[in-house]
């Protein structure tokens, strides 16, 4: 064992290397330093295994030696030693970090060995659990409580400088789909080699930990520019490009990153500004994940007042059902041989009180990113079936034409146990034939749980309900998913429609190829945003069956469907 002691006094130095040389325990090796300066350089240039440490020294005295002295030797165990008269200032030095004290009156052989034995033993025990306490037992990584105390040391020591730094968030693409299809231990082994990569990506000085799940977070320091913060990501996601092997697979995995410079963050907030760094970075994340996967995302103004606007949106939105201010419009379907309407699509709007209509492209992200989604989406159903048992009243003339009500069911919807029953109900309590109603879904069902949806969708076919796929050809469905779901129809995405040239070119190759295939699947094919006659007249050549757009009705309340249907005109021509 090599020891330091600290000690002014030769006579307790002589007495303390004696007792420890004549020691038959084992062997130590005693180096003496009479003063704090002469310790603290000796600790610096060497490693030892621990100190024993005089608290009063020609050139220090009491708690303040104690606190230099960890500040070279943090990791060295330190036994104090004392007289009697000073046993209460020992006591508050273990307190202090000191791994134990001993009284010079009362020291020997044995007692120095076991005390030493002892702090050796106790420093070990309190650095494993310090470890444990900072760090995630997975990945080995740092983890967010240890984050948390580096962005407060960081705060303190930038108000002394004039460098910003920047703090990096950022999660993984698709994990969730890893754990359901490959297991926990395929993510957590994911997890491991994710992190070793991340350890490559950051500059000496800089912090890096793993705040939970799929969230790593990286504090960059002495930031000169946001190019510093543009470089880490972009190390990142080069890092992350190649494939990880788990097991016998290959994975491929992106990141969605959000970035917050210190500077970024108003004078009024600096009271709090760890906690408002963590939550802008992580909106900045959030953002990078609703554009698209493998994006970043710098938190900025701009970004702020989008974000404080869907937090006002969200939170208006919690009380809308209750409040009565959902509302459904209708687009009629349109036979294009006959003309006639066989069909209307449910659109839900929102109308909050004393205010005018809110875009849906605003509303219905915020309802699925916060599972309101769930409860509109059976609100919907609901009322449609009710609205349709109205307008075909008005339209039954004693034709035996088929009409049928569209209403779209968002993918988080095929999660809700409540969708069938829904559907159930709704279809018995309005007197619907299972048949007139159309259940729509996008593409983007396929992508995160496509067993799932494939056995809800059959559970909502086998009610006798048709299912449409909709925006067809603007998502990642492929042939192999269509012939295993059951669809019945599909809707031709409107950005076809907006390809038709005057002339015949490669938009009318693209809608005749997806009627081609829709035939041959046995689908039903609706064309959407038709706007001109010549677009109805192409979409007809082509092949496809039926059409909605503003060229024969815009969306109106069914007040205005059914005033039109009782008038037999289309509305909005």
């Amino acid at each position: 064992m090599k020891v330091l002691l600290i000690e002014d006094s030769v006579t307790d130095a002589v007495l303390v290397t004696s007792h420890l040389k004549l020691a038959p325990e084992q062997s130590i090796e005693v180096f003496h330093a009479c003063r704090l300066e002469d310790g603290m350089k000796a600790l610096a240039s060497e490693e030892w295994d621990a100190v024993l440490l005089d608290l009063g020294l020609p050139d220090s005295n009491g708690l303040d030696t104690l606190r230099e002295i960890k500040t070279v030797g943090d990791n060295v165990p330190v036994v104090v030693l004392t007289g009697d008269l000073n046993e209460d200032t020992a006591l508050q030095a273990v307190k202090h970090g000191a791994q134990d004290y001993l009284n010079k009156n009362q020291l020997s052989g044995p007692v120095l060995v076991r005390s030493l034995c002892y702090a050796k033993e106790r420093n070990r025990l309190q650095k494993e659990l310090q470890f444990q306490a900072h760090h995630d037992p997975l990945t080995g990584l740092p983890n967010r409580k240890w984050f948390d105390e580096q962005i407060e040391i960081v705060i303190t020591q930038a108000e002394k400088k004039t460098l910003d730094f920047a703090v990096v968030i950022l999660d993984l693409d698709g994990f969730k789909l890893v754990n359901d299809l490959d297991g926990h231990e395929a993510g957590d082994q994911l997890l491991v080699q994710v992190a070793a990569r991340l350890k490559t990506c950051i500059r000496k000085g800089d912090s890096l930990a793993r705040l939970g799940g799929d969230e790593f977070a990286i504090l960059i320091h002495d930031v000169m520019s946001p190019d510093d913060a543009e470089r880490t990501a972009a190390r990142i996601k080069a890092a992350l490009e190649s494939t990880f092997e788990i097991g016998t697979r290959s994975l491929s995995i992106s990141s969605s990153i959000g970035i917050v410079m210190a500077n970024e963050i108003p004078v009024e907030a600096s009271t709090d500004m760890r906690s408002r760094l963590l939550k802008n970075a992580d909106m900045a994340m959030y953002a990078a994940k609703a554009s698209g996967s493998g994006r970043r995302q710098y938190f900025d103004q701009e970004l702020n007042d989008v974000l404080s606007q869907r937090s006002r949106v969200e939170l208006a939105l919690q009380g809308a059902e209750k409040n009565d201010e959902l509302l459904l419009h209708y687009q009629p379907i349109i036979d294009l041989e006959t003309e006639d309407r066989v069909g209307l699509e449910a659109l839900c709007r929102w109308k909050p009180k004393g205010e005018s209509l809110v875009p849906p492209d605003v509303f219905i992200p915020v309802a699925e990113k916060t599972g309101l989604i769930i409860s509109i989406g059976r609100w919907v159903i609901r009322r449609a079936c009710q609205d349709f048992s109205a307008w075909k009243n008005v339209m039954d003339n004693g034709t035996d034409q088929h009409l049928t009500m569209h209403v779209n069911v968002s993918p988080l919807q095929l999660a809700d146990e409540l969708l069938v029953p829904t559907i159930v109900d709704s279809l018995r309590e309005c007197g619907m034939d299972p048949t007139e109603l159309i259940v729509e879904v996008t593409e983007s069902c396929f992508g995160d749980n496509t067993g799932l949806a494939s056995k809800v969708l059959s559970e909502i076919r086998n009610l006798g309900v048709g299912l449409s796929i909709d925006d067809f050809g603007a998502g990642y469905s492929s042939l192999g998913q269509l012939r295993r779901l059951p669809f019945t129809g599909m809707k031709i995405d409107r950005s076809f429609i907006l390809q038709l040239g005057d002339q015949h070119d490669e938009g009318d190759v693209l809608l005749e190829a997806m009627t081609t295939l829709a035939t041959a699947l046995k689908l039903s094919t609706v064309a959407e945003g038709i706007e001109t006659e010549a677009q109805a007249r192409r979409v007809r050549d082509a092949g496809c069956q039926y059409a909605q757009g503003y060229l024969f009705a815009r969306p109106l309340p069914i007040e205005d469907v059914i005033r039109a249907a009782a008038s037999h005109c289309l509305v909005g021509t």
